[in-house]
């Protein structure tokens, strides 16, 4: 309880000095969704609370809303192929490397969900928070074709990274037009509703133990 309110407020504290230094936005936005996809390092990185609270600043006119989703999604796609790649080029030795070496469950949960779902576990495993940053990595090891990796992570990533920024960015435009909403709200506000029942049921989807072929 005490670290998630540790989180939390460094998460609040984050976001409060991106309003204030609006230039280091897109940085931020692009690091935070490709550590969150980096085999281990994505295991730490608060990216979903990090994302919807940069949404909000932009949902108050503090950023600009398309150019936070672009560097979003850049993020999530080099993120992926940086796992990707590390698991293609140096294959088998990753189990023998730091931390999987003395931590195989980690390994070993990416491999049971990518050999469980294929290659559609790319796509989905994007939106299932255990084993995101573990999927990429494992699919390089199992020697899956780049064209195919590569179309799974850039169609997963355009729609995760609207489904983190725009919900943040609904609320904020909610908050900011006093009394009844614009069409601007409204529009966001359902397009953040979509994208988050969409979520839920790649989650599901995700969940379930039927093999997807």
């Amino acid at each position: 309880m005490g670290s998630h309110l540790i989180m939390s407020g460094w998460v609040a504290w984050m976001v409060a000095l991106i309003g204030q230094h609006p230039d280091w936005a897109m940085a931020l936005v692009f690091v935070t969704a490709m550590a969150e996809s980096i085999a281990v390092i994505g295991l730490f990185i608060p990216g979903t609370a990090i994302l919807v609270g940069v949404g909000s600043v932009a949902g108050l006119g503090g950023l600009g809303l398309f150019p936070v989703i672009l560097f979003a999604i850049v993020g999530a796609v080099v993120g992926d192929g940086i796992s990707y790649w590390l698991g293609h080029t140096f294959k088998d030795q990753i189990r023998g490397a730091w931390p999987f070496k003395k931590r195989s469950h980690l390994l070993a949960a990416g491999e049971a969900y990518f050999h469980r779902h294929g290659g559609k576990s790319i796509f989905i495993g994007r939106f299932v928070p255990a084993v995101r940053a573990m999927v990429p990595l494992v699919a390089g090891i199992a020697g899956m074709p780049p064209r195919r990796f590569y179309a799974a992570n850039i169609l997963s990533a355009l729609l995760w990274a609207p489904a983190h920024i725009l919900p943040g960015a609904a609320i904020a435009f909610s908050l900011d037009a006093y009394g009844w909403p614009s069409s601007r709200v409204v529009g966001i506000t359902l397009a953040a509703i979509a994208l988050l029942v969409l979520l839920g049921w790649l989650h599901r989807i995700g969940r379930s133990h039927r093999p997807i072929r």
